[in-house]
């Protein structure tokens, strides 16, 4: 099986569709929020909200435009996400394959790194991220930038400017030395746009709808990625390019 190394930096992760799945929370939020805003079609926002904050989300497919009314909505949709199981009523929100298995090898290494080696970076509200790592049994990174934590979200390139900024990360030279791992186009564009190296995962579009967006690395999922730490404290990913 063809296979790709190469030693970052760091890794910025999504989360949403990266690290945990909350497929049946999101449509169970809409569903939700169909009752109080009709005419809402529900298939075609989910086809188009993945990745984008949900204030965004709210003002484009709901019309809500005031600044505090966006700000509660917004909290109450996340809340039905984390408050919605799934159909067998296990939790709506859980870690993805191979998650586990890449977050023990950073945090075997995080407390005798110099410097923090991953960080998430989600279009999530911080209250929502925590709780949902959380419910999915992910440890809290040291580093976490959320919706509240930048004046544009994805596809723009400031979540990941910022996020690799929290790294110590200051500049474009720097951030070409760090992956994002990522699920959403949205995500993709602003890793990109920011000038890092950026895995797709296959795990919430099919791969034909991910493709023409030129990441650097095309995966099924996670199962196609191994890391490691190596002696001079850099992160090393081993890709499976047909996975």
């Amino acid at each position: 099986m063809p296979q790709i190394m190469k030693e970052y930096d760091a890794i910025m992760f999504d989360m949403d569709g990266t690290l945990i799945d909350s497929t049946a929370g999101v449509q169970g939020a809409w569903r939700v929020f169909a009752t109080k805003y009709p005419g809402l079609d529900v298939p075609y926002i989910l086809d188009h909200v993945h990745g984008v904050r949900t204030t965004e989300s709210l003002r484009r497919f709901c019309g809500i435009e005031d600044p505090a009314t966006l700000e509660s909505e917004a909290a109450r949709f996340e809340q039905a996400v984390l408050d919605t199981p799934k159909e067998d009523g296990s939790p709506g929100t859980v870690c993805l394959p191979s998650v586990g298995r890449i977050m023990s090898a950073l945090l075997a290494h995080e407390d005798t790194s110099t410097n923090p080696l991953w960080a998430i970076c989600t279009s999530a509200t911080r209250h929502y991220a925590t709780t949902a790592l959380g419910q999915a049994g992910i440890r809290l990174p040291k580093i976490l930038t959320t919706a509240e934590d930048v004046t544009q979200g994805k596809p723009s390139p400031v979540p990941y400017i910022q996020c690799a900024q929290k790294l110590g990360i200051t500049d474009e030279a720097g951030r070409s030395r760090c992956l994002v791992m990522e699920d959403a186009p949205s995500g993709i564009r602003s890793g990109l746009a920011a000038g890092c190296d950026v895995l797709a995962v296959c795990t919430s579009h099919e791969r034909e709808q991910i493709e023409s967006l030129n990441s650097t690395y095309l995966v099924k999922n996670l199962d196609a990625v191994q890391v490691s730490v190596n002696d001079a404290g850099k992160v090393v990913v081993v890709i499976s390019t047909d996975a």
